[in-house]
């Protein structure tokens, strides 16, 4: 659709195209490409790495109650044809990059279209092993086979996204996530198995979410330790299900609905909508953060003792790294010094400040 800046409140809904393959390629003299692919210190696409993110399809034709894009207005899905998507790469490899974002809601959920897309990525030779680029994308749990993980990590796949969601499977039928946890976590085995990294992505603070289906989401995340989680406290996106629910039933209202901090999922609400009371709710929100925080980091020290030398000149600040609490790639002075004692050193204290921090206590 169309919105105008400085007036959120008219937005004009438009019917998706079918074909999209009818739009142009980024022109990196009309955008700031350097801008754009600036190095990022984000655990998702590895340690300061230079990327570019690409979308080869509109819409999901799934409709996860909290999730925005199962609405009609990103129905049915369109999708960028392979021979489209294997070009867009070719040419977005071209500004410099390291590493592709798919940025797809499901990647996989087209089989037949996604193999195409890996083999044009393979017979380019610009993907690892033989290349220098990598690439990362979402997928379903419900659409994972081995042959398909094997293509990918073939075609230079080094870490994919896996909305599991919950630890309870009530919630995730309400929610229509159209998984189980046992599915996920086969999901998750595969992958592993498939020599690729896993983000995996979880919630809380679900309606209708009670203590119990809370605490089986952190009993999943103590069991999949160690691993990298994007974890959030539930937030009513506009055009989701629950958004319309909540806005009928009057817990919420369009004039004071924060628009502007609809991304901001990573902080505890001052409205909640489950069947938690607040100090207990906010306790185990803390408590799932801080695995989830300590486990992120760890994901950057691995990936930082992979790809950085023996000895390093300097890292300078940037403001992606806020959540690390240590001063562990600041106080590396511009002379050099050795790195992996020290990263050795901090990540065995991280891994111990986890198993003592013991598991919430059930009241």
């Amino acid at each position: 659709g169309l919105m105008i800046r400085g007036q959120k409140h008219r937005f004009s809904h438009r019917r998706p195209l079918a074909n999209i393959d009818q739009f142009a390629f980024p022109d990196p003299e009309a955008i700031p490409i350097e801008y754009y692919t600036k190095p990022s210190a984000r655990t998702n696409l590895g340690w300061l790495s230079r990327s570019f993110t690409i979308v080869t399809s509109r819409g999901c034709p799934y409709s996860c109650k909290f999730c925005s894009s199962g609405g009609a207005y990103n129905k049915p899905i369109a999708y960028h044809s392979s021979q489209y998507v294997n070009k867009l790469v070719e040419h977005c490899a071209g500004f410099g990059v390291d590493s592709i974002l798919f940025m797809d809601d499901t990647l996989n959920v087209n089989h037949d279209r996604c193999q195409e897309i890996l083999r044009g990525l393979i017979s380019s030779n610009q993907f690892m092993p033989k290349g220098r680029l990598r690439w990362a994308g979402a997928i379903r749990a419900n659409q994972v086979n081995s042959q398909l993980l094997r293509l990918m990590k073939q075609s230079g796949c080094f870490r994919l996204n896996i909305g599991v969601e919950s630890g309870s499977d009530r919630m995730l039928q309400i929610v229509n996530k159209r998984t189980t946890v046992e599915m996920n976590m086969k999901a998750i085995r595969m992958v592993q198995d498939a020599g690729i990294d896993l983000f995996i992505t979880l919630m809380i603070g679900i309606p209708g979410e009670s203590k119990n289906d809370m605490m089986q989401t952190i009993d999943l995340m103590e069991k999949l330790q160690p691993a990298t989680f994007g974890f959030s406290w539930f937030k009513p996106l506009p055009g989701s299900q629950f958004y319309n629910e909540l806005l009928r039933a009057g817990r919420i209202s369009k004039a004071t609905f924060d628009a502007a901090d609809i991304g901001n999922c990573n902080h505890f609400p001052d409205e909640i909508y489950c069947n938690v009371p607040r100090d207990e709710a906010k306790e185990i929100y803390d408590y799932g953060s801080k695995i989830a925080y300590q486990d992120n980091v760890l994901s950057v020290f691995d990936d930082v003792a992979q790809k950085l030398p023996e000895t390093i000149d300097t890292i300078t600040r940037d403001e992606d790294l806020r959540y690390i609490s240590s001063d562990v790639f600041f106080s590396l002075d511009r002379h050099g010094r050795d790195i992996s004692k020290y990263l050795a050193e901090t990540r065995t204290a991280s891994t111990q400040e986890i198993q003592n921090g013991g598991k919430y206590r059930r009241s």
